[in-house]
């Protein structure tokens, strides 16, 4: 009984933070879902695109800080055995970011360096969809910081 109690406690935390995640969309507005076939397939073509971009994997390596110019943090992730780097402007929010942690990234895919995902975060000017990171059931870059 204790156990089918903790499946549903469980499974009930799981879907609450499912659906307290933002929408990730595309610039015409089409929602996404975490998907590693789409970042194949802008790895494999760099047509100088910029799409949005939603994927999900776990933290492999924190990088150096970005103090140049606006401030952002820097990590590896691995999206079933593909690394991507992850900038996120500080501007928005400072993340508690672990190595070997599960996290969810929506944000804009830049096909350099092995491939790059930014702009984590919402678009002040509303003139670029929103980003968001999801970790240890806090979403980020939803606000600036105070």
């Amino acid at each position: 009984m204790k156990y089918l109690a903790l499946v549903l406690l469980f499974s009930f935390s799981a879907s609450v933070l499912a659906q307290s995640l933002p929408i990730c969309k595309t610039r015409n507005g089409t929602e996404l879902t975490p998907s590693v076939t789409e970042l194949k397939r802008y790895i494999d073509t760099n047509n100088g695109k910029r799409p949005m971009v939603f994927v999900e994997g776990v933290i492999k390596e924190i990088l150096p800080e970005d103090k140049l110019g606006r401030p952002h943090q820097k990590f590896i992730m691995s999206v079933r055995g593909i690394k991507v780097q992850v900038v996120h402007g500080m501007d928005y929010g400072r993340i508690p970011l672990r190595t070997g942690v599960q996290v969810k990234v929506c944000g804009e895919f830049l096909n350099s360096q092995g491939g790059m995902i930014h702009w984590t975060h919402y678009d002040p000017g509303a003139r670029h969809p929103d980003g968001f990171i999801a970790l240890d059931g806090e979403v980020y870059g939803q606000t600036e910081a105070r």
